[in-house]
């Protein structure tokens, strides 16, 4: 599919990359890994797909604080937030 549509598939990946990227790092496994690692902010990034993992051109990042309470679920949310107003400023 990657071959097919080149340049054009765009994802958007639940933390700053290139941290916390690659295979088996998507929804819950990186809000963890984050938090495991003590990380004092985080946030998303859009990229262009390619044929490796996580691993395309950057097209835009929004960064949010990791709190000291967050867990896995409030980092997520608090990453949709950033995702969502990210998405909105491109209109």
């Amino acid at each position: 599919m990657v071959h097919a549509f080149p340049g054009r598939i765009v994802n958007i990946h639940p933390s700053l990359l290139p941290m916390y990227g690659g295979k088996g790092m998507f929804g819950e496994h990186v809000h963890r890994a984050v938090i495991a690692a003590g990380e004092t902010e985080s946030g998303i990034t859009i990229h262009l797909v390619n044929d490796r993992y996580d691993e395309g051109r950057i097209l835009f990042q929004a960064k949010c604080p990791v709190l000291p309470s967050d867990t896995p679920g409030s980092l997520a949310a608090s990453r949709a937030c950033a995702g969502t107003c990210a998405l909105s400023a491109c209109r």
